[in-house]
């Protein structure tokens, strides 16, 4: 090879995964640390904490996206199940079904929920209420912001496991 020349395709290119979330602290967190940890590098769609209802995250996700989104990228919308209308839900899982690269996660009841299968089952955790007070027995100073070192790898591939778990038992895809 030549002084000034170069060899070509051999740097694959890096994928983008563009998040948009209701929360502007907590997810954001979490994400900080699955980064951490060695996952995707993450574009953040700025969270309105003013205007978090499913419908707003949806038109920042299409705002952040426009000219932006390749073809090996992926585009996430992160929601709380809270007591948004329906209406507002089919919307997003409308919109996840345009694009394979789309992608929508609903935590029901909340994203505590997630948080505390990382570290048991849940059962019985049925309100926001409930699960975070679950979740200040592993995590006693919970107030909506994680610490980086409160899972490890081998937690989230627990919380994996039993979510999974959950959706096969009430007759669920993973990926539903």
């Amino acid at each position: 090879m030549g002084r000034f020349s170069r060899q070509t395709g051999s740097k694959k290119l890096r994928r983008k995964v563009f998040v948009a979330a209701e929360g502007s602290a907590t997810e954001w967190d979490y994400l900080d640390f699955l980064q951490d940890i060695g996952c995707e590098s993450v574009t953040r769609i700025k969270p309105q904490t003013s205007k978090s209802n499913p419908r707003n995250v949806l038109q920042r996700m299409k705002e952040g996206l426009k000219g932006n989104l390749q073809k090996n990228d992926e585009a996430w919308i992160l929601i709380d199940r809270d007591e948004w209308p329906e209406k507002q839900i089919e919307q997003l899982l409308k919109w996840e079904k345009k694009d394979p690269r789309y992608h929508v996660v609903i935590s029901n009841p909340c994203v505590e929920f997630w948080f505390l299968l990382h570290f048991e089952d849940g059962g019985g955790a049925t309100t926001p209420e409930m699960c975070r007070n679950r979740l200040k027995k592993y995590l006693p100073d919970y107030k909506k912001r994680i610490p980086l070192n409160s899972f490890t790898e081998d937690m989230v591939q627990g919380a994996i496991s039993r979510a999974v778990r959950l959706c096969e038992d009430k007759g669920m895809s993973w990926d539903t």
